[in-house]
């Protein structure tokens, strides 16, 4: 998450997408505010004001629809495509460091803070990363639903044509 960002997230911008953290009572409330807080001892330059994180209460969240669930998994290589042209990678990186970058995205990399943490019943838990074995995604040229086709001459006239067509994943197929 880039905190210092209050009208978004990388490419995405919007009310959706701004950098929030939701509480259901006054004791999460509590909890939110003392992360906050301890946030900001860790990195001591960061300035509260600069902060955009807004600590809102919980509303109705909806499920999304089915093609929005593992996304990253589902089209490693669009999704490759957005983090490569919108920068999250290197921004997440200037934010939190190099190695806390690499703690959340490297599944082979230890993580002292990451060990074990404790859940919302008070239990010790071994904490979860990378649980879904997801590969680093490699960005396509562009994301796969976008397809280019270029025309070539016609009797000695150079024809040359663009067109974009928009296909649907169909059976491990595109279709128009």
């Amino acid at each position: 998450m880039d905190h210092f960002d209050g009208n978004g997230q990388f490419c995405d911008k919007g009310f959706a997408y701004e950098p929030a953290i939701f509480y259901g009572d006054d004791q999460e409330r509590d909890i939110a505010e003392r992360v906050k807080q301890n946030i900001l001892q860790e990195y001591p330059s960061w300035l509260e004001a600069d902060l955009k994180i807004r600590i809102l209460e919980r509303p109705r969240f909806w499920i999304a629809e089915e093609y929005h669930q593992d996304y990253y998994i589902k089209n490693p290589g669009s999704y490759g495509y957005y983090k490569n042209a919108c920068g999250r990678s290197k921004r997440l990186k200037d934010v939190w460091g190099e190695s806390v970058y690499q703690c959340y995205h490297d599944i082979d990399v230890g993580c002292e803070s990451l060990e074990n943490v404790t859940n919302a019943d008070g239990t010790l838990v071994e904490a979860e990363v990378n649980r879904k074995g997801a590969d680093e995604p490699e960005a396509s040229l562009l994301p796969q639903k976008y397809w280019i086709f270029i025309g070539a001459s016609v009797g000695g006239v150079c024809l040359v044509f663009i067109g974009i067509y928009i296909l649907r994943k169909k059976n491990g197929n595109y279709e128009k």
